[in-house]
């Protein structure tokens, strides 16, 4: 079985974020309309600051990545999302709509299935590869389709024909 999720993938520079204490949880957040409650959307996981391997950080800057005008930052630490509170708080965003629906589940997913971070950019090779089932609902693996893709991922490559 799958262990709890330590490590995460950094969604602004790919790197690897070691520990949820370094790792920052962000979404821009449009103002409120009428109708239209105040919703985050473009929720990342990213390397917090001062853990980051970009001198310019892999946080959201304004201008660069959203225009202040549409949108502000909302965050969390990644470390509120997966410590001990963490399934509470994130069923109280989902609950409030303080992020759009599927987003908090892709982060619900993210940060409380076990595994899951570690595949997730492999669910849909696994399944052309036979590892899953095409019937498969890959934004809901089970454990025991997290443990398949890991354990095919962690497989020796066959030496190619012809190579010695």
């Amino acid at each position: 079985m799958a262990q709890v999720t330590t490590v995460w993938f950094c969604d602004q520079c790919g790197g690897a974020i070691e520990a949820a204490g370094h790792g920052w949880v962000e979404w821009l957040d449009p103002p409120a309309t009428p109708g239209h409650p105040r919703c985050g959307r473009e929720v990342r996981i990213v390397h917090g600051r001062g853990h980051s391997p970009s001198s310019q950080g892999c946080q959201y800057r304004a201008g660069a990545d959203y225009n202040p005008r549409e949108a502000g930052v909302g965050d969390r630490p990644l470390a509120e999302f997966a410590g001990p509170d963490g399934p509470a708080l994130l069923l109280e965003f989902l609950d409030r709509g303080r992020l759009e629906r599927a987003e908090g589940l892709e982060l619900a997913r993210r940060v409380l299935v076990p595994g899951y971070e570690a595949v997730r950019g492999h669910l849909a090779a696994a399944v052309e590869a036979g590892v899953l089932g095409e019937d498969q609902d890959l934004r809901f693996p089970r454990q025991a389709d997290i443990d398949a893709v890991l354990a095919w991922l962690n497989e020796p490559e066959e030496p190619a024909e012809g190579s010695a």
